[in-house]
């Protein structure tokens, strides 16, 4: 939750990644957010509406999961200093 008057954080990322099929993407975005939102205390509550979802439509040819995975990270480090300052 993040002050004044509640304000909840959402955060959509969307991209045209294509990643291997079984690819567990739920996993990378935990890791990419336990390493970004989840370092961040704005009011030391925890609001049960903040969201961050990823969607990837699979248009582009198929990417290396390491490498998908480091640019999620990066991407979620930034938009989360944008929340900080």
């Amino acid at each position: 939750m993040i002050e004044p008057n509640m304000a909840t954080m959402l955060c959509y990322i969307l991209s045209d990644v294509s990643l291997p099929e079984g690819t567990d993407l739920y996993s990378i975005l935990k890791s990419s957010v336990d390493q970004s939102f989840n370092c961040l205390t704005i009011d030391s509550d925890t609001s049960t509406s903040d969201t961050v979802a990823l969607l990837c439509n699979g248009l582009s040819g198929e990417s290396s999961v390491q490498d998908f995975s480091k640019a999620l990270t990066e991407i979620c480090i930034d938009l989360t200093k944008l929340i900080a300052t």
